[in-house]
Order: structure tokens, then C-alpha cells, then sequence
């Protein structure tokens, strides 16, 4: 009995090739993912005068996705 695998490119509980993404995407409140100008845009600001006051803070850059 040695360790068992999963037949190469099987992804976990069978789910075809982009089947997670389109999922991922449609818990994202604004319906897509960040890309590097969003992240940009945030430390842009943060550098800014106008992020001056700004200190010690998590900012997720997500799209709402973990909105509470």
C-alpha cells in the first residue's frame, strides 16, 4: 500500500480547469478579481499627502469579497 496520487492535473474534488476561478469570482462582490494597478492604486494613496493620517491599518484589497 504505498501513497496514493491523484492523476497528474486532477485538481481537488474534481473540479474541471477554471471551474474554482469562475467560482472565486462570483463570491467577489465587485465580480473580479484585483489586479497590480488596484493594489498600486492603494499604496499610491497610502504615500500620498491625502494618506497622511493614515497609520497601522490592514487595507484588504479585495473587491469586498470579506466584507463582515
Amino acid at each position: 500500500m504505498g501513497v496514493q496520487r491523484p492523476p497528474l492535473g486532477a485538481l481537488l474534488g474534481d473540479y474541471q480547469p477554471g471551474e474554482l476561478i469562475a467560482e472565486w469570482i462570483d463570491g467577489i462582490p465587485l465580480k473580479r478579481p484585483a489586479t497590480a494597478t488596484d493594489v498600486a492604486n492603494l499604496l499610491l494613496f497610502l504615500a500620498s499627502d491625502a494618506g497622511q493620517y493614515i497609520t497601522g491599518q490592514a487595507i484588504n484589497v479585495d473587491g469586498g469579497m470579506f466584507m463582515s
